[in-house]
């Protein structure tokens, strides 16, 4: 998932994020977290398999 995504279903379960650019808050967040991992043009889960 990249962050529009990402931002995007958070907005759809009611979480806003209170940031100028909360995409590039979002991004910044994944990116940090040692919980996820860079695939493509987005993120995933460590240690779960990426859909196809």
């Amino acid at each position: 998932m990249n962050r529009v995504e990402i931002l995007a279903h958070l907005r759809h379960v009611g979480i806003e994020i209170a940031a100028a650019d909360p995409g590039k808050r979002v991004g910044k967040i994944v990116w940090a977290s040692n919980e996820y991992r860079h695939v493509g043009q987005g993120y995933w889960f460590k240690g779960e398999p990426v859909p196809e």
